[in-house]
């Protein structure tokens, strides 16, 4: 299994979430054979979100950050999206841009003027180009 956390939306806002590859693939109890999942299912979603959440609570707890999550985030429903997206260099290649790409390259913005930078972004659900415009101080890294 293979996982890359992203902490950004297309738009730029915050939204902390994990793409992950995971094999279709299980060891038989013995250990000695490999059972292999159907091609286009490998769980129900509902269930699993359930058990991720509550698996990634119990781990958060054990770290110092435990106490900056906000409560309402344990009480939402968390998605999850399980679709098949092919085997060996073709799900490497659904994940490489989740590895590599920046929040945002500079081909996608389009003005920075009167403390603002607009961009472009393509909708997800739909595929539609759009643009959004934001205070440019959102860009700003850490100070120290």
């Amino acid at each position: 299994m293979l996982g890359v956390l992203q902490t950004w939306t297309r738009e730029v806002r915050y939204h902390p979430h994990v793409h992950y590859l995971v094999p279709a693939l299980a060891l038989t109890p013995d250990g000695k054979r490999w059972l292999v999942g159907k091609p286009d299912f490998l769980v129900h979603v509902k269930p699993l979100g359930e058990l991720f959440r509550a698996k990634f609570r119990v781990g958060l707890r054990q770290t110092p950050w435990a106490g900056q999550v906000n409560a309402r985030a344990w009480a939402k429903s968390w998605v999850v999206d399980c679709r098949p997206v092919g085997s060996g260099v073709s799900a490497l290649k659904y994940l490489a841009p989740y590895i590599f790409r920046i929040a945002l390259s500079n081909n996608r913005i389009a003005q920075v003027a009167n403390g603002e930078v607009t961009f472009g972004y393509t909708e997800g659900k739909t595929g539609a180009q759009k643009r959004v415009r934001l205070p440019v101080d959102t860009f700003q890294g850490p100070r120290d």
